[in-house]
């Protein structure tokens, strides 16, 4: 029996309950080893593909109840990344994820024993074989070049098997014009975004709490979604009371797969998940339907250097394809002067050898006054840093922050004066010491000397910082402590600290406004022993403990 002895301290702020995840299983459940598949192709047609998209030769492997399809309207999976409708796969059954998330190891200890047979693709991801296969394959010809979904991977091995029970899932391609490691030649589609790591238990968490403390070093950690299971055998609010939530101790955020195929080609799709090593606690994936081509009409923003010499354009069309330009040309890419059609957009029709149209636009621009090299934020305990470097600079007069906890509208924080003129560019920094709770996002506002503004791409974070508890780091702490308190709305509270016998050596009140307040204090000016933390606010009173060293 795994032992788990850790405890985590981490909150949201409760939403309102709306609704719940609603499973339903394949064929309602009858049916073992893959059988019946008569209706497995109407299945994934109707909760999987698109018009243009014609599946054949469909199997599973597994217990009929290992395959359902999701309703996830009323949940935060719609909240928070989109997602409603689509197909689910787990190692046990996939009623078991219908939320809240009341029991930190639903699956129970060796309480379901399916298909012990190994799979030689999950067990290269696992490192280990696997058992509970649920494997759903099938083979699709598409009419377009590229094809796209989104899943969420989630388990009840989080937080505490970290490390330990690495979980696999994949979702297998092949066929023409593809070469990888996997079974006949396949590629895995389910990695982390922009690299080649297969999304698992061990490549995405928030470290292990198995033994005892979270593990600082968590892996992908803005990718992993923190669902209510601290680590210490119990499940926290509102996770295990609002029925928005899901029962998945830890989940991904919304990920997309996405590949390139040959229109009116075969391809083979296995879409697999398994348990690593043993029976107990099940993981499971949540795929959004449908099985999507890449939208016919896209937009893209050119930005070049108009002083400069001619730029390409090249939209990649599949091989076989026709084009048309708005400049007259016909070929499958084109030079351009950024300068004589800044402002304008070019627009280029695609036709593939399956007569199915597509349309690309490009919308020309010249940078104002910098190029942004790299723009990256980092998590802290306390605080959210912010990095990037320009490329070059012409008559740049500063950089503007903005923040938004909803990606559309931002506020602004502060501006970094800028160097001005630069060939070879310069590295700036800042540090957001109220963070917000949540998903956060950023973006620069690079402000030339003339006042013209543009702004870089936006970036993303993820805190799981709590509105119910007294956040404190290190503790124990030894020469110096951060006392984190996240208010929901502005408001004045008074923070004290009291030693053991109820003497207050510490206090301070003030007035805080929405996010995270942090107190930065010198630990040495407190004798050694153990001390009670209180934050009093109009609204509430929370009490947390600080051992000094």
């Amino acid at each position: 029996m795994r032992l788990i002895h850790t405890l985590l301290i981490v909150f949201f702020c409760q939403s309102i309950i709306l609704g719940q995840l609603v499973v339903a299983k394949y064929n309602g459940g009858t049916g073992n080893n893959g059988a019946p598949t008569a209706n497995l192709i109407p299945f994934i047609t109707s909760n999987l593909t698109q018009p243009g998209v014609t599946v054949s030769n469909a199997t599973f492997i597994g217990k009929n109840y290992q395959l359902g399809t999701f309703n996830a309207t009323n949940t935060v999976l719609n909240t928070n990344y989109g997602f409603t409708t689509g197909i689910i796969l787990a190692t046990g059954n996939v009623m078991t994820e219908i939320g809240p998330n009341t029991e930190p190891y639903a699956a129970g200890i060796d309480s379901y024993t399916g298909d012990n047979t190994d799979d030689a693709d999950l067990h290269a991801i696992a490192g280990a074989k696997v058992k509970d296969r649920a494997i759903l394959a099938f083979d699709f010809v598409s009419d377009w070049d590229t094809i796209t979904f989104d899943f969420i991977f989630g388990s009840e091995e989080y937080p505490e098997f970290v490390n330990q029970y690495n979980d696999p899932f994949g979702f297998f391609l092949s066929g023409p014009g593809i070469s990888g490691p996997f079974s006949g030649g396949a590629i895995n589609l389910a990695v982390i975004p922009g690299t080649s790591t297969p999304v698992s238990i061990n490549t995405v968490n928030n470290g292990s709490s198995s033994t005892g403390t979270f593990v600082p070093n968590c892996m992908n950690c803005a990718y992993y979604v923190y669902n209510g299971d601290p680590g210490n055998g119990t499940t926290v609010n509102p996770y295990k009371s609002n029925n928005q939530y899901i029962q998945w101790d830890g989940y991904t955020v919304k990920i997309q797969a996405k590949a390139v195929v040959q229109c009116g080609q075969t391809y083979h799709f296995k879409l697999a998940v398994a348990d690593a090593r043993d029976e107990s606690y099940d993981s499971g994936v949540m795929i959004r339907g449908n099985l999507a081509t890449l939208q016919p009409n896209q937009t893209q923003t050119v930005a070049a250097n108009c002083s400069g010499g001619n730029i390409t354009l090249n939209p990649n069309g599949p091989a076989g394809s026709t084009y048309v330009w708005s400049t007259g040309q016909t070929t499958p890419t084109i030079s351009i002067s950024p300068s004589a059609y800044s402002g304008q957009t070019i627009t280029v029709t695609i036709t593939n050898a399956c007569n199915k149209t597509r349309t690309v636009n490009y919308v020309i621009s010249c940078p104002l006054a910098a190029v942004i090299n790299s723009f990256d934020i980092t998590n802290h305990p306390a605080s959210v840093s912010l990095n990037w470097k320009t490329e070059s600079e012409k008559e740049t007069n500063r950089f503007e922050i903005y923040r938004s906890d909803d990606g559309t509208n931002f506020e602004y924080l502060t501006s970094v004066k800028a160097l001005g003129n630069t060939n070879s560019g310069k590295s700036y920094f800042i540090t957001d010491e109220r963070p917000l709770s949540g998903i956060s996002y950023y973006k620069l506002g690079i402000v030339s000397n003339s006042g013209e503004t543009e702004y870089s791409d936006l970036k993303s974070v993820q805190r799981y910082l709590s509105a119910d508890k007294i956040h404190i780091i290190p503790n124990p702490a030894t020469d110096h402590v951060s006392i984190g308190y996240t208010a929901l709305h502005t408001e004045s509270c008074t923070l004290t600290i009291t030693d053991a016998m109820g003497h207050v050596v510490y206090q301070t009140e003030e007035t805080i406004e929405k996010g995270m307040k942090t107190w930065n204090l010198d630990a040495t000016e407190f004798a050694k022993g153990i001390y009670t933390v209180t934050v009093i606010s109009a609204n509430s009173t929370k009490t947390s403990r600080l051992v000094i060293h």
